[in-house]
C-alpha cells in the first residue's frame, strides 16, 4: 500500500465534491478529522483558491489541521488566494507562500488533488 508521507495534498477548494453545498463542506470536514488521525500523513498540504478559508480563525475544520500541523506536516497556503479573499488577518495556521515553494514541492513530492 502506497503511502502519504512522500506526498503533497493539494485543496482546491473548502468543500469535497460538488453539489450540495452543506454535504460538501461536511465531507472536507469528515476527511481532515479523519487525516489528522492517521499515523502516517503527507509531508504537505497546499491550499489553493477558497481552500484558503478552513485556515482563518473562525474555520470549523481548525483543531484538525492544528493536529495536523504538530504532527509535522507543513500547511502552505497560497498567497494570491489569501489576498483576493482579504483574510490575511483572518489566518490562524499554515505559512502563506508563493508559487516559488509550491513549484519546489510540486519537484520533490508526489501529488494528489482533492
Amino acid at each position: 500500500m502506497a503511502s502519504l508521507a512522500d506526498k503533497m495534498l493539494i485543496l482546491k477548494g473548502e468543500r469535497m465534491g460538488e453539489g450540495d453545498l452543506e454535504l460538501g463542506h461536511k465531507m472536507m470536514r469528515g476527511f481532515l478529522k479523519m487525516l489528522s488521525k492517521q499515523s502516517i500523513k503527507p509531508k504537505s498540504i497546499f491550499f489553493l483558491g477558497d481552500s484558503v478559508r478552513l485556515a482563518t480563525k473562525n474555520s470549523q475544520v481548525l483543531e484538525f489541521l492544528q493536529q495536523i500541523q504538530e504532527d509535522g506536516v507543513e500547511l502552505l497556503l497560497c498567497k494570491a488566494a489569501v489576498e483576493w479573499y482579504q483574510i490575511e488577518g483572518e489566518i490562524a495556521i499554515g505559512k502563506v507562500t508563493s508559487t516559488g515553494l509550491w513549484l519546489e514541492r510540486l519537484g520533490s513530492l508526489e501529488v494528489i488533488s482533492l
